[in-house]
């Protein structure tokens, strides 16, 4: 940075930071301070910076305000380190803008890290990959009529029920109680409303259109009337993980190819393209076979 600071301008900037550490440690510590602020909520970030204000550096305060390094605070008389003062003072480290790039490489440009995904949201691709959901033309469309959703909900507990007596959800984590936060609003609407974890979990796969409608982007670009097993056993991994043996793959099959027939008719209307059919049902067993040959590369 093109200018100077005195010693004591350096000693005011330096006890504003070590006071804006010591408030922002209280809640996260990170390996700089900048990287601390950035991973703090809003509503923390805000309390702390507002919480490390400094008074009575009247003298000193104009040139480091015209710097940048200094704002006022919303208090009279009263001042906060910004951004640039933070960056002043720590850029000095030998190593600082490899821990700084570190940290923005990890909490903003990471794409291979694995998302856990909740058990709530395993029966919502479960749901989808049993009833077939596999094109933009085949979408769990939360637009549509109560009834529709009213069916959508259905087929989640049922799932879910599967799930649980399967062992891939506890028993208490299954739909069977389950109740939006927001009372007006619809259970199967709600559940997968709250998917933003979804895409980045299964590379894209889940997807959305941005008008409430959902599908797993399954289908083979080289051959549009099937999906591709691969993919779908992608999902299937997802959903049951380590605990994915032939005994389970062979039990889920059998669900899931009944299951979808049964339910399939409820809510066909609402779809512009179905899966049911018993011919797709070979694609089923190869995502199995695939996702249990993968199952360790992909953990």
């Amino acid at each position: 940075m093109d200018f100077e600071l005195n010693d004591r301008q350096n000693m005011i900037l330096q006890k504003m930071y070590e006071k804006c550490i010591s408030e922002a440690t209280k809640k996260k510590k990170e390996k700089l301070l900048l990287t601390t602020l950035m991973a703090l909520s809003n509503n923390d970030r805000a309390r702390v910076i507002k919480d490390s204000s400094t008074k009575y550096i009247h003298s000193e305060a104009p040139i480091l305000k015209e710097y940048g390094l200094i704002k006022d605070s919303d208090e009279i008389d009263s001042y906060i380190l910004t951004s640039k003062g933070i960056w002043y003072l720590e850029a000095k480290y030998e190593d600082f803008t490899e821990r700084f790039l570190n940290y923005i490489d990890a909490r903003f440009f990471e794409t291979t890290k694995r998302e856990s995904i909740s058990p709530r949201l395993k029966t919502a691709l479960f749901s989808m990959a049993t009833m077939r959901i596999f094109s933009i033309n085949c979408t769990v469309d939360m637009r549509e009529s109560a009834n529709v959703k009213d069916e959508w909900w259905s087929i989640l507990k049922k799932a879910s029920e599967q799930l649980s007596k399967s062992g891939i959800v506890k028993e208490e984590e299954d739909l069977k109680n389950y109740k939006s936060k927001r009372e007006s609003e619809h259970p199967a609407l709600n559940i997968f409303r709250h998917s933003d974890k979804l895409p980045r979990a299964t590379k894209g796969i889940f997807s959305k259109t941005g008008d409430l409608q959902y599908y797993l982007d399954v289908i083979d670009t080289t051959n549009l009337d099937f999906p591709d097993p691969e993919k779908l056993a992608y999902i299937l991994y997802q959903i049951f993980s380590e605990k994915l043996d032939s005994f389970l793959a062979e039990i889920m099959y059998e669900f899931m190819c009944s299951f979808c027939r049964r339910e399939g008719i409820k809510i066909q209307e609402s779809l512009k393209v179905s899966y049911f059919q018993p011919e797709y049902d070979n694609i089923i067993q190869m995502a199995f076979d695939i996702a249990l040959e993968n199952k360790d590369a992909w953990g």
